[in-house]
């Protein structure tokens, strides 16, 4: 037996392209051990060889097996520790993407059972800007390999002919819409095709084209309490009325949602509710289609941060149970990518796709073509989804890091909430703390915190705020956690 921590397991083959040129040894390696991972040939715990130990039974250089390992690990394949060797994640990255395997079968019978820019001005969200304490909720432009961005952009524009960037398609780029669909039905469980795609600028563009062709003056809409500003502006902009339903532990309160008879529309953030980070039970989301279907109602989802899922895999989508058509799902490469990409989508209802298309053709409010070209061979190229397993285990870990310096540099026991998935979580102040007063003493000591009550409108939470840290640096996180905790400190002592 050859020498090194663990022996090479007997069903691990040698892959079939090492035969190949010396540069395609290193993708043949790479892509054996991963399909190893992902078939369970390797599981969950399990120490890898020695990379001495495999580069001499695949007759290869220790140096290209190095390369191959730590690769692995950047995407969360793998971990190594110093004297420990490497060892196959917890959590294979790639299910982190996918749905839960619960059916809708298994749903629905649980579902029968229980139901028998920093602005100073505290009113409006702040433009949230990279690596700024604690308003960072933006995924990290620095985590996106540029070079394969713009390489892949020139191939495509290569190939096209001056033709085809003057298309007049509606609903947008038909690659990037074939791409799409191909991952909501993958990863968000939706039965979707590139028919059914429609690209936008983002999820706000998205919101406005529906509230536009749905509401008018005196119509009714429904927000969640507390609740998305930016969702409420632009439902008020159409001249709509809205009506606040609370949001508890399970997400939006349906029966208070059922008290009202006259909402055309409500719209609803389930995967990690904006801002508690609550995500909406199985049961739940099945009483919100059928209050959709007995109203005659259509339901906005908000799919904004799916894709960053640190404890378990995401439910599907509400889109995914529909079966009435009554949701209108909407997502981001904004949040996926970087934040002024501007290139979106969503999947509206059949009824309401002819009127959407008469008000895209006089509005022309429609994504770059040169931007949806970039995202579509990004995605057909595997780059996103590799980009997702890195940017995913980074955000983790910066999440990780954040909170454990705060601990570390706190008097009190802290509760956190909503720190499962997305680019922030809640953190709840001392008793009766005044979040102006605590946010207003953080801003002067370089810190930049949002109250929660600014997205409240008529539920009265407890004292907390946001903590954003996705696109903060390591050492930035440690220096603002620090600030942060004495703060705490402060107001802690003075509630004494």
């Amino acid at each position: 037996m050859s020498r090194g921590k663990t022996p090479i397991p007997l069903d691990l083959p040698q892959p079939i392209r090492l035969g190949a040129s010396k540069g395609e040894k290193q993708p043949a390696i790479y892509e054996a051990l991963r399909e190893a991972i992902l078939k369970g040939l390797l599981k969950s715990g399990e120490h890898l060889p020695a990379t001495r130990t495999l580069a001499k039974r695949w007759q290869v250089s220790r140096g290209t097996v190095e390369a191959v390992f730590d690769r692995l690990r950047q995407e969360g394949y793998i971990v190594r520790k110093s004297g420990s060797g490497s060892i196959v994640s917890a959590i294979v990255p790639d299910t982190m993407l996918k749905v839960s395997s619960l059916s809708h079968s298994s749903w629905k019978k649980t579902a029968l059972t229980d139901l028998q820019n920093i602005d100073n001005d505290p009113d409006i969200e702040p433009h949230l800007t990279y690596n700024i304490p604690f308003i960072a909720r933006m995924p990290d432009p620095s985590l996106l390999d540029l070079k394969s961005w713009g390489n892949g952009l020139i191939h495509s524009m290569e190939k096209l002919r001056p033709q085809e960037l003057v298309t007049g398609r509606t609903f947008g780029f038909p690659g990037l819409r074939y791409q799409i669909a191909k991952y909501l039905r993958t990863y968000r469980g939706i039965p979707c095709e590139a028919d059914d795609i429609i690209v936008t600028s983002g999820i706000r563009s998205a919101t406005e084209m529906v509230a536009r062709i749905l509401l008018s003056h005196g119509n009714v809409a429904a927000v969640e309490d507390p609740g998305y500003f930016w969702s409420r502006k632009i439902l008020e902009d159409t001249g709509a009325k809205l009506e606040y339903i609370m949001v508890d532990d399970q997400g939006i309160n349906v029966d208070e949602l059922s008290l009202h008879d006259n909402i055309k529309l409500v719209y609803v953030t389930p995967a990690h509710q904006a801002p508690l980070g609550i995500t909406m039970s199985a049961t739940r989301r099945l009483a919100l289609l059928d209050w959709a279907e007995k109203n005659n109602s259509f339901i906005i989802e908000d799919d904004y941060d799916s894709e960053f899922n640190y404890n378990a895999s995401p439910l599907p989508a509400v889109k995914a149970i529909d079966k009435i058509d009554r949701v209108i799902y909407c997502g981001s490469f904004n949040k996926t990518l970087f934040h002024d990409l501007r290139v979106g989508f969503c999947i509206i209802p059949k009824v309401l796709r002819r009127k959407l298309k008469e008000h895209l053709g006089f509005t022309w409010r429609r994504a770059g073509l040169i931007e949806q070209i970039g995202v579509c061979r990004f995605i057909t190229d595997g780059l996103f989804y590799k980009h997702l397993r890195f940017a995913r285990q980074t955000y983790q870990i910066r999440r990780d890091l954040l909170i454990s310096c705060l601990k570390s540099s706190t008097q009190m026991e802290l509760k956190i909430t909503g720190q499962h998935a997305g680019f922030h979580f809640i953190l709840w102040l001392p008793e009766e703390t005044e979040e102006d007063l605590f946010c207003s003493e953080a801003k002067k000591r370089g810190i930049n915190l949002q109250p929660l009550h600014i997205f409240s409108h008529r539920v009265k939470c407890p004292s907390a705020v946001l903590v954003g840290y996705t696109s903060l640096t390591e050492s930035k996180i440690k220096q603002a956690a620090i600030i942060l905790g004495e703060l705490i400190n402060t107001f802690m002592i003075k509630k004494r």
